[in-house]
């Protein structure tokens, strides 16, 4: 999966469960995410209210600032 994120040059449509960002480099796809959406690359990211809860707001924020859209969904 990073492999394909980080390849992307136009789009990149995430949808997730569970999404946590892991700090380990090689995981930290909150940080990747807002790399390719600062590089203008049109991130939408998707994700489960429940699954995703424990997603700090600060990585939220991070991801909304450098461009990327992230929605909620509770069904």
């Amino acid at each position: 999966m990073r492999s394909a994120v980080a390849g992307a040059s136009r789009s990149i449509y995430w949808e997730s469960y569970i999404f946590v960002n892991d700090t380990f480099p090689s995981h930290d796809f909150v940080g990747l995410l807002a790399e390719k959406a600062r590089a203008g690359v049109r991130v939408k990211i998707i994700l489960d209210a429940l699954g995703s809860a424990t997603l700090k707001r600060e990585e939220k924020e991070k991801l909304e600032t450098s461009g990327a859209e992230v929605l909620f969904f509770t069904d």
